[in-house]
């Protein structure tokens, strides 16, 4: 199965992510977060859904993990924290993945 959405693509049956045909080398976590939420493109995802499917549940509750997380990830795909592309934060809610295209 392949996710598209604009220039990135996740391939997860190879674990392989390109932003702009450039595969980028993200961390194990890295790819569980941006796996999970776009394996829910067009659903918020909360920060406890997160924690427990990317980190488990002794770590339910710590939300400043999840914002260091999203932000090195934001990063590695090239977005503005302020303006992204990708990840879009719902304040007080989660964050949601456009649908692909």
């Amino acid at each position: 199965m392949i996710f598209r959405y604009k220039d990135l693509l996740v391939d997860f049956a190879s674990r392989r992510v390109m932003v702009n045909n450039a595969e980028l080398q993200l961390t194990s976590t890295e790819y569980k977060l941006l796996a999970y939420i776009s394996l829910n493109a067009g659903r918020v995802v909360t920060p406890d859904q997160l924690l427990d499917k990317v980190w488990g549940e002794k770590y339910m509750g710590a939300p400043h993990l999840l914002q260091v997380n999203i932000a090195r990830l934001r990063k590695k795909l090239g977005d503005d924290a302020k303006r992204p592309t990708y990840i879009l934060t719902r304040p007080g809610i989660g964050y949601i993945m456009s649908k692909a295209m």
